[in-house]
């Protein structure tokens, strides 16, 4: 995310260019009452020729540099970070960084089906099936496999008797730093879940291969971490090693 200072192009300016637009709106944001079927149009703005400083500034393979940064808030799962940039050509800049720990995901499978969890997403309103995921605030210095494995029995139950790593993921590098362990558990045996007080409402359900094909055919699916890691199982070997090759799964 990056937001131009007062020397950048105004603000709509930089949105209606190229050519005349229609704005549905656009006088109850200037303070006026529209009208019915009211049209604005703007003409295209003028070039925006930004300021260059008088030396080069050393970008590198990121094209800014940071001149300054300071912490914008703060609470015991996550940090928002500011840091003012410069980029290439002299211009100035702002970022906004999420900075979170690293979680592990888990996906427990075997030939008969998938395990998911559901649970109450406040940021967007609603409840959604995933895969098992979780990380310790608390705890920074945990290993990753303690993690899954941890994560995997408090949401599920399940022990995995054998667990395999099969990469990282990012989940929004645009805006935040945290990546993703993703772990395929196999070999499981059920137990009783260790579920926190967040997560009382956390529901865990196994899904056939075919009712899981179903739900990621449908669109059921809408974490995106979820829909990464199976992608990830999906073009590793240690699909077949895991299974066998009699096992077809959804999306291979």
């Amino acid at each position: 995310m990056s937001v131009f200072e007062p020397s950048g192009p105004p603000r709509l300016a930089r949105l209606l260019w190229e050519r005349d637009v229609e704005l549905v709106g656009l006088p109850a944001i200037i303070g006026r009452r529209p009208r019915p079927s009211a049209v604005v149009r703007m003409a295209r703005p003028p070039r925006w020729t930004p300021h260059r400083s008088e030396e080069t500034v050393p970008a590198g393979d990121r094209g800014f540099v940071v001149r300054d940064t300071r912490i914008a808030y703060e609470n015991p799962w996550m940090r928002v970070r500011e840091d003012a940039i410069v980029r290439a050509d002299g211009s100035p800049g702002l970022f906004g960084v999420v900075e979170k720990p690293d979680f592990a995901l888990i996906i427990p499978v075997d030939a008969s089906g998938v395990w998911l969890v559901e649970q109450f997403r406040h940021p967007v309103d609603g409840r959604y099936w995933e895969f098992p995921q979780g990380s310790w605030e608390d705890r920074p210095d945990v290993g990753p496999a303690e993690l899954a494995e941890a994560e995997l029995r408090e949401e599920t139950g399940l022990r995995a008797g054998r667990l395999d790593h099969l990469g990282q993921i990012f989940t929004a590098y645009g805006y935040a730093d945290q990546a993703c362990q993703v772990w395929l558990a196999t070999e499981l045996s059920p137990g009783q879940r260790e579920l926190s007080v967040e997560e009382q409402d956390l529901v865990t359900r196994r899904f056939s291969h075919r009712e899981w094909g179903d739900l990621l055919s449908g669109g059921v699916i809408k974490d995106a971490s979820s829909l990464a890691a199976w992608a990830l199982l999906c073009a590793s070997p240690l699909r077949e090693r895991a299974f066998g090759r009699a096992v077809r799964f959804p999306g291979s």
